[in-house]
């Protein structure tokens, strides 16, 4: 069945085993953080992002200019989500591809190996999104009862080690320092152990939520 350990207000960590593979230990894990419209921090302040100890990749390394809003900071909401890649360098629209591509530098930055970009975490990570803003809750279980894994499961998405962080926040600035200065989400982004990724992101009155998904293929 697993344990559950709850440290501080905010980060959940999950452990055990697949339903029917009970010889094959299923690491899941998931963690959230919420932030607000954080003061200058809505303005895009990369000096303060990298001004984190665990932050060691900011603006520059989201290689903006094949991005249709160039990574603009509080730029209208259509300008994040009009364009969507699907595959390449690319994973979604803009902010879950400048997202994406931070999550692989602090990787790189650490000797580890990159993440691939899974169009079906994203979608699925944008269902979740857009969930916690229309029906107004902000947690990985929904008012169904469905947590991370049960949705990954449902559409039929198999995998070997699971993990999710959601969060809520103005920027990518403030969604990357928030995510690399929580002991739990930067576990989940630097985890050797997972090889996918999507993150899905929705604009709301509050913010960008956002929730990212990691999964080692089985």
């Amino acid at each position: 069945m697993g344990w559950r350990a709850v440290v501080g207000a905010v980060v959940v960590v999950v452990m055990g085993c697949a339903a029917g593979s009970a010889d094959q230990p299923v690491m899941r894990r998931y963690v959230e953080v919420e932030g607000g419209l954080g003061g200058a921090v809505a303005d895009g302040d990369w000096e303060w992002a990298k001004s984190s100890r665990h932050v060691r990749c900011g603006e520059a390394d989201i290689r903006g200019d094949d991005l249709g809003a160039n990574v603009v900071e509080g730029g209208d909401v259509a300008n994040w989500s009009s364009v969507v890649a699907e595959r390449g360098d690319r994973c979604g629209d803009d902010y879950e591809t400048a997202l994406f591509r931070l999550a692989n530098c602090e990787r790189r930055e650490r000797g580890l190996s990159e993440l691939t970009c899974d169009m079906r975490l994203v979608a699925l990570g944008r269902q979740h999104s857009a969930d916690m803003r229309d029906r107004d809750f902000f947690s990985h279980v929904n008012p169904r009862g469905q947590g991370p894994f049960d949705r990954m499961e449902a559409v039929g998405i198999a995998y070997r080690a699971a993990a999710e962080n959601i969060g809520l926040a103005p920027t990518v600035a403030h969604a990357h320092r928030g995510w690399m200065d929580s002991a739990g989400h930067r576990q989940n982004v630097l985890h050797e152990g997972l090889t996918h990724y999507g993150v899905g992101v929705v604009a709301s009155e509050q913010g960008y939520f956002k929730t990212a998904l990691f999964i080692a293929l089985p």
